[in-house]
């Protein structure tokens, strides 16, 4: 069962919402930072808990032609675990955030993110609304894979690109 905490105040003719259980999916690219600050911006008192989650797609299926040049899979697997979980913890020690947790998850972003939006039974998800390029960008938007079939409210942010 679905429980809203998200309020919307006009207070002093401003407009703001604050939701209690937020959850924020973050790569590991410059512009995290940047959603993790819409994130704080729906964040207004003491109990609000954030939990950042990040999408590893498993080595296997679209990497597997790179995995002769990677090494050993294991150690590989656990070498990107490690360097999101030190990246998005210093991220968020730099925002002054302590999130409830960081989770990296391996699997497909969009039904990760979706699995654990439910089960944090949070408010809203925050991610960005396009972060591939090439061809990620052909194979579609882990944003729009969220949005079909999410059960929570999404902020999906666009967040402009500068060209080289």
């Amino acid at each position: 069962k679905r429980g809203t905490h998200c309020f919307i105040s006009t207070k002093y003719d401003r407009l703001f919402v604050a939701c209690l259980n937020i959850l924020v999916a973050l790569d590991t690219s410059e512009e995290a930072g940047e959603v993790l600050d819409a994130a704080t911006r729906l964040v207004r008192g003491k109990d609000v808990q954030i939990t950042i989650v990040n999408v590893i797609k498993p080595l296997i299926g679209f990497y597997k032609d790179m995995l002769p040049m990677m090494g050993d899979r294991d150690t590989t697997k656990s070498q990107a675990i490690n360097q999101a979980s030190i990246s998005l913890k210093t991220l968020a020690d730099d925002k002054g955030i302590e999130p409830k947790s960081i989770d990296i998850i391996l699997g497909s972003p969009a039904a990760e993110i979706r699995r654990k939006a439910e089960e944090i039974n949070a408010d809203v998800i925050v991610m960005v609304t396009q972060g591939n390029y090439g061809l990620g960008r052909l194979l579609g938007s882990n944003a729009n894979g969220v949005l079909y079939g999410a059960t929570r409210d999404l902020l999906a942010m666009k967040i402009q690109v500068e060209s080289l």
